[in-house]
């Protein structure tokens, strides 16, 4: 997720519960409007410690 594609730079300085509660909903919105021929299937989300947030993501194409 970049800024200039659609990340809601809002998100940057919340809290990583916070961001993770949206991002399904912010990936959603960016595949549908920037990568057409995909389909998201699901998010999963790890924090750690540290404050670093892994994002996988399930998609499916679309033809």
């Amino acid at each position: 997720m970049q800024r200039d594609i659609g990340l809601d730079p809002r998100m940057l300085d919340k809290p990583i519960t916070v961001i993770i509660a949206g991002i399904q909903a912010e990936l959603q919105y960016q595949i549908n409007n920037y990568i057409k021929g995909l389909r998201l299937l699901s998010v999963n989300c790890k924090a750690d410690n540290n404050g670093k947030l892994d994002i996988e993501c399930e998609v499916e194409l679309i033809e």
